[in-house]
């Protein structure tokens, strides 16, 4: 999927917007916490190893998608 050069603009500012609004710190403490409640939830509580494993992948793959993100964002001196 190409997308054009709008279109990349628009999801960095989109990113920036985001960061810029929560900040890596709040953005990971609130991250950890829907983590932590989904995990805690009724429905987590009968998940099996193999359920759990999968939402603790993608708690890790998408913090650090947050931070890749923000990384990128300071780095271009967002």
């Amino acid at each position: 999927m190409k997308s054009s050069r709008d279109d990349r603009l628009a999801h960095q500012q989109a990113i920036l917007e985001f960061l810029d609004a929560y900040g890596l710190a709040y953005t990971e403490e609130h991250l950890w916490q829907m983590f932590r409640l989904t995990l805690s939830s009724e429905e987590g509580n009968d998940w099996n190893e193999i359920d759990r494993a999968n939402w603790f992948s993608f708690y890790e793959l998408l913090r650090g998608l947050v931070r890749a993100n923000y990384g990128l964002v300071k780095g271009r001196g967002g």
